[in-house]
């Protein structure tokens, strides 16, 4: 009975001590703005100058959301979805024009939508941004 109860012991421990698995598993980044928060409605306490250069190194399919955080700081406001995707928004003071003695600077927003994986899917840049 000890002679099983030894061999039962050490095939125990040999099978607990296998080399761990090399298989590849998906590790989805951590979110750096997770649920909802921010502003989506009303008027930006301090929206930055509109920098086109700001948005030349996302690209859909690639950059996570942790990067485009990361490149553009604190969102204005953000939403996580029931489906695990999710939007950044960010503000920025457009173009100012001149209307007779008064000037005035438009408030512009460029918006980043990430899948459930946290990959940027989508991007709703500012009209001066795409050129038009």
């Amino acid at each position: 009975m000890l002679r099983i109860l030894s061999v039962l012991l050490l095939t125990t421990v040999a099978a607990c001590s296998a080399a761990p698995s090399t298989k590849a598993t998906s590790v989805i980044p951590a979110d750096p703005y997770p649920g909802s928060g921010g502003k989506f409605f009303g008027t930006p306490g301090y929206a930055p100058s509109l920098s086109l250069n700001k948005f030349s190194t996302f690209h859909v399919g690639i950059t996570t959301k942790a990067q485009v955080a990361a490149a553009l700081g604190k969102p204005e406001g953000w939403v996580t979805r029931p489906d695990g995707t999710s939007q950044l928004r960010y503000a920025y003071s457009g173009p100012s024009t001149r209307v007779g003695s008064q000037s005035a600077t438009p408030i512009v927003y460029a918006m980043f939508d990430f899948d459930a994986n946290k990959i940027l899917s989508h991007m709703s840049l500012p009209r001066e941004a795409n050129g038009e």
